[in-house]
């Protein structure tokens, strides 16, 4: 046997920082308003793997958001598709124009309310997110 003394186990504190400052860094990264090393050097952060891992994070979260709206959208009818066909290109370049900025306001207000939950969340300490899970077998 060795004589080397044991060292505790390294483990990660991911709640060392709040949930609405990874939000907001890795927002603002994808936003291409900052590098990572900026990032790091802007909001105090140990180095920039720490603003990477908020992308990661945040990347995830978008993810988890986007398949629980799927899921409480495919038991809903689905929409009507228009007839486009006698429209002309310029006016189908103007209507995707138009469709696009909807869709970047939805995703704005879509971020709003996740901090604004998450912020209600913390004040209260209670959970006020539902946690979507497998449905029960029918057995």
């Amino acid at each position: 046997m060795s004589s080397l003394p044991l060292s505790p186990k390294r483990v990660k504190d991911y709640r060392k920082y709040s949930s609405s400052l990874k939000r907001e860094v890795a927002r603002r990264y994808l936003a291409g308003e900052f590098s990572y090393r900026i990032a790091a050097e802007e909001y105090g952060l140990d180095n920039k793997d720490v603003a990477k891992e908020f992308v990661r994070w945040y990347r995830k979260q978008l993810v988890n958001d986007q398949a629980a709206i799927a899921d409480s959208l495919s038991n809903e009818s689905p929409p009507l598709q228009p007839d486009l066909s006698a429209n002309s290109k310029a006016d189908l370049e103007k209507e995707i124009v138009r469709l696009r900025k909807i869709a970047h306001e939805a995703e704005v207000k879509a971020e709003a309310w996740r901090t604004l939950v998450h912020n209600a969340s913390e004040l209260t300490g209670t959970d006020l997110i539902k946690k979507f899970a497998p449905k029960p077998s029918k057995k």
